[in-house]
């Protein structure tokens, strides 16, 4: 099968995108391709070698693509599933993405927001925003649109600290009609005692990465990578920690099974499962 054949079997007429273990990321690779790196601020940019292949992110990322074909996806979503008027994405589809089918816990932005089949959908300042976006090892994206407007913003970086959020908000700023920012501020603690505390002590996974919230002095910490942070009760089974490096307060929030004991921790919209 020639590379051009193996291309255009894409049914979205995207045609420099495909998933790690199939035929179309086997072409992409022989095409020039961007080199994940590392960035840390002390050293030059490092690339990342072996390129990244573990097995356990196919579900939800290692996808190839390109500026181009992300726009024209986007495009597509915003128009009936049209592009130059061919039909290449089916109502259907788009109907499906943009319907919520789970509450999104753990983040300020997303507070009331949802998550449908691949999207987050949320309210942004005062529009409707439909949101995927990524970060893994020496590569990260951001991918935002409002349909309602027919706008989208779609960042893609080859290095694994490229959030772009000032970027994201002021491209906002100049086409939404979007309400002011609002600061984000540390919400009230509310007392909580030690036999409660207990409930909460553990290890939370979610693999590769782990958390360990402890007691120490008497006051719930939050552990991971080495950062240590105090944890404050802000309601129901909801919790916030600071970390000085934020934009604000990140809310965690437990889950508790029908025999009232922990079974999982929601935290940068990611559940971590606690091991008893």
């Amino acid at each position: 099968m020639s590379e051009q054949s193996a291309l255009s079997q894409n049914p979205q007429e995207l045609d420099h995108t495909g998933t790690f273990d199939d035929l179309l990321a086997e072409v992409a690779m022989t095409y020039p391709l961007a080199q994940g790196h590392e960035v840390s601020g002390l050293t030059a940019p490092i690339v990342i070698r072996p390129f990244m292949d573990n097995a356990i992110f196919r579900a939800d990322s290692m996808m190839f693509s390109t500026l181009n074909d992300m726009a024209r996806f986007a495009i597509a979503f915003m128009n009936g599933g049209k592009v130059e008027g061919r039909q290449i994405l089916s109502p259907s589809v788009i109907a499906k993405m943009s319907t919520p089918v789970a509450r999104v816990h753990g983040t300020n932005v997303m507070e009331k927001g949802e998550y449908g089949y691949g999207m987050f959908i949320y309210d942004y300042r005062g529009v409707k925003v439909m949101e995927q976006d990524s970060v893994w090892l020496g590569f990260s994206a951001r991918f935002r649109m409002v349909p309602e407007h027919r706008f989208a913003v779609i960042i893609l970086a080859n290095s694994n600290v490229g959030g772009f959020h000032d970027t994201v908000d002021k491209a906002f700023e100049t086409v939404m009609p979007v309400k002011p920012r609002q600061p984000v501020s540390p919400k009230t603690a509310i007392k909580i005692d030690e036999a409660e505390s207990q409930k909460y002590v553990g290890q939370y996974f979610n693999p590769p990465d782990e958390i360990e919230i402890a007691m120490k002095n008497g006051q719930l910490v939050f552990k991971q990578l080495g950062m240590e942070l105090p944890i404050s009760k802000i309601g129901d089974e909801r919790f916030q920690i600071v970390p000085p490096s934020a934009a604000g307060p990140i809310e965690l929030k437990m889950i508790t099974g029908e025999d009232g004991k922990v079974e999982f921790m929601y935290s940068s919209l990611r559940a971590f499962k606690k091991i008893r």
